[in-house]
């Protein structure tokens, strides 16, 4: 997904080390493998606990697994109006949107 962002001129950042607690002992991080801006694009989610933390930090996951790509994209900072490819049958009578 990284190639689409930088493809597509998203500025993007890899496997980003996002420290949501911080006192001594205690210091849990969570490494966001893709992010733009405060959103996080991850095939894995994190547990709970470490969720509702990035949650009060502000940050949205994006279950890339189950999201539609409509939705990435548009969470990404790119919006657009309808399908994004539309494809002509041969016989000059059928349309398909993918």
């Amino acid at each position: 997904m990284a190639g689409l962002f930088d493809g597509l001129g998203i500025g993007c950042r890899k496997d980003v080390e996002i420290v949501l607690v911080s006192q001594e002992p205690v210091r849990l991080a969570y490494k966001a493998p893709l992010m733009v801006g405060k959103t996080i694009f991850a095939a894995e989610q994190p547990d709970d606990t470490m969720l509702a933390l990035l949650k009060q930090k502000g940050y949205v996951l994006v279950d890339t697994r189950t999201a539609r790509p409509q939705d990435i994209l548009k969470l990404a900072g790119i919006g657009f109006a309808g399908p994004p490819v539309r494809i002509e049958l041969p016989n000059g009578k059928t349309s398909v949107d993918i």
